[in-house]
């Protein structure tokens, strides 16, 4: 039996060896090829493939790709490609591809023969959904859309000025009412000053004062009387005194009132500037700004590619694949539950989490390195860079597909490209990510439209491109830079220009570096579009030196005669409100100078009645001293 078994595992290893070497290869070659060709539309063929069944590798030789637009020349060649299966999923009939290499890749290389192949016409073309397409006929309205076939000189001579001047004015209206309002301020300080008492009050305070008789004898009986008058002055010093403090508050109030009305005086400034430039605006004469002066010439030349641009972004969009098959999400603890297999009916993949799981195919890394070299269409790259992570369902493996390249341009010197790009599929999103830098790449051929004297045609330029590119399920987005060297370009020479236009035309034919930014963005199928350049400075030291030459002329010229019509009615109102403020103003002033007087008179009498006194007490103090010295000496000379 050991013998036997020994014979049977030795005749299966043989014809197992003998299979991979005589018949693996040429029939995955032919399948290949075979499937491969009805794909593309055109013959696929390559020179050799070798599969090694024991050690799951491929390695395939001289790859021909026909080109189905012109099948006398190749979309690209391959003169090798290598690859090795993972065992365990290939054991679960998945494909897993650590990593693949592609190398030397050669694009747009001639046929020795026709790559044309029989296409069955009931199989359906390949459309690409371009959810944003038509839209190179999209009419943006953008600002200060018309200021190039705007005629200054002859919109000024259209305008009726005198209907804007002599018309309502919110400016005479706010006068007058300011003149009410100053008269109403001016009655109501008259009624309240000339029925205070201020000064009838410190008058007959002051009475009190003058009926005391200062005519005091030097005795003690006089101190009592003195005490007793400069109390009386006191409270009269005291009562004139409140009134001066309360006619500093009137006054304080007096000029708050009438500060708040020179502040409304004041304020007619702002409303003669809000007026004037309310009827300038009324005349269509407002300020011309340049924010959107690089978009306004630019658009119709953007627009005219964008479908070109966007098609191209979703025809990428359309190679990436998308996930297969629903996951269904299983507990850990739960057991696989077996099914009754009936052949011929397809079923669905079961995932466990406590188990390794394989999508039905996963090319973790492909390393790609391509050439020009034998093309001769020459504007092709050679290229080198990775790609990772193709798999059939990114979901399992909670990663996008990502592309870093690098690109050369055999024909121009120093030219690279750089491209980063992710494609995320996960979780039911369609979102993919650009990121593209480029030197020395040519760019040609560009139509600008010739609006307004600008180019008709970029005819030749290199230069520099850096930018990014988001493309999603209803959203497109692109910003970039670009740095335009040696330009050449070319203009409608059968164009009528005014004069903004000609001067935009001498501009863009001295210009050889031209420096753009462009914002574009479709979200919802509406498009959105900013482009700035390095000439929108020198268009706005231009064009707008000579619009805001005529425009200001004219906006001087009717400001001057607008203020000379409101001049009137307003120095009128200032008058009345300087001399309304003046005269109460004097009012108040001449009966606190009344009060004061009286204050100052009962200060004096109070110092008159304090020095009296004083003396009074010294002379007592005196005429006491003089009386006792008197008996004393009396007393002594009748003792002696």
């Amino acid at each position: 039996m050991r013998i036997i078994n020994l014979i049977i595992i030795s005749v299966v290893t043989i014809a197992a060896i003998t299979f991979n070497v005589i018949f693996a290869s040429p029939i995955a070659k032919n399948l290949i090829e075979k499937y491969a060709s009805a794909a593309v539309g055109a013959r696929v063929e390559m020179r050799e493939l070798k599969v090694d069944i024991f050690a799951l590798s491929v390695v395939g030789k001289d790859l021909q790709v026909t080109n189905p637009g012109n099948t006398m020349k190749n979309l690209f060649e391959v003169a090798r490609f290598a690859f090795k299966l993972d065992l365990l999923a290939a054991l679960e009939k998945k494909i897993l591809i650590e990593e693949a290499s592609i190398e030397n890749v050669r694009i747009g290389t001639a046929r020795k023969y026709d790559g044309k192949i029989k296409i069955d016409p009931k199989k359906k073309k390949i459309t690409i959904n371009n959810p944003i397409s038509n839209l190179s006929d999209y009419k943006f309205d953008f600002k200060n859309e018309n200021i190039f076939n705007t005629d200054i000189n002859e919109m000024i001579k259209s305008l009726d000025v005198e209907k804007y001047i002599k018309g309502d004015l919110k400016t005479i209206s706010e006068i007058n009412k300011l003149k009410t309002q100053g008269t109403e301020l001016s009655q109501k300080w008259y009624k309240t000053i000339t029925e205070t008492r201020y000064d009838k009050d410190a008058i007959q305070f002051a009475e009190e004062i003058k009926k005391i008789n200062f005519n005091y004898t030097p005795d003690v009986s006089s101190i009592a009387k003195i005490q007793s008058d400069i109390q009386t002055i006191l409270k009269v010093k005291e009562k004139t005194e409140a009134i001066i403090k309360d006619i500093d508050s009137k006054k304080n109030e007096f000029i708050a009132d009438y500060n708040a009305m020179e502040t409304s005086v004041r304020e007619l400034e702002k409303v003669t500037r809000e007026e004037l430039n309310e009827i300038l605006g009324k005349m269509n004469l407002k300020e011309i700004s340049f924010d959107d002066i690089g978009s306004l010439i630019f658009a119709d030349g953007f627009m005219n590619n964008v479908d070109k641009i966007t098609s191209l972004f979703y025809r990428i969009r359309s190679f990436v694949p998308n996930n297969r098959g629903k996951v269904k999400k299983v507990k850990t603890k739960e057991k696989k539950v077996k099914k009754k297999f009936v052949f011929g009916q397809r079923g669905y993949d079961v995932f466990f989490p406590d188990y390794t799981t394989y999508p039905d195919y996963h090319i973790k890394k492909i390393s790609v390195s391509a050439s020009g070299e034998g093309s001769d269409i020459k504007n092709f790259p050679t290229v080198s860079g990775s790609i990772y992570d193709i798999v059939s369902n990114q979901d399992l493996i909670q990663k996008p597909l990502r592309i870093e390249t690098k690109v050369i341009l055999p024909i121009l010197e120093d030219l690279s490209l750089s491209l980063n790009a992710s494609f995320d599929r996960r979780d039911g999103k369609f979102l993919d990510f650009y990121n593209v830098a480029a030197d020395n790449i040519p760019i040609k051929n560009l139509n600008f439209g010739g609006l307004y004297g600008a180019p008709k045609k970029l005819l030749d330029s290199d230069g520099k491109i850096d930018g990014i590119v988001e493309v999603g399920n209803d959203v497109f987005k692109t910003k970039f830079d670009m740095n335009l060297n040696n330009i050449d370009f070319e203009f409608d020479e059968t164009q009528t220009l005014n004069e903004f236009s000609q001067i935009l035309k001498e501009i863009f034919q001295s210009v050889k570096h031209l420096n753009m930014g462009v914002d574009f963005s479709v979200l919802n199928g509406k498009p959105s579009l900013h482009i700035s350049s390095n000439l929108d400075k020198i268009l706005y030291e231009n064009i707008n030196r000579i619009f805001m030459q005529k425009l200001l002329k004219f906006k001087t010229d009717f400001e001057k005669r607008f203020n000379s019509y409101i001049s009137g009615p307003k120095k009128e109102l200032l008058s009345q409100i300087s001399a309304d403020k003046l005269k109460n103003l004097s009012f108040l002033n001449d009966k606190n100078k009344i009060v004061i007087e009286q204050f100052k008179f009962s200060e004096t009498k109070l110092k008159e009645a304090q020095t009296k006194l004083e003396s009074i007490k010294k002379q007592i103090e005196e005429n006491t001293k003089n009386k006792l010295i008197d008996e004393t000496t009396k007393r002594l000379k009748k003792i002696f």
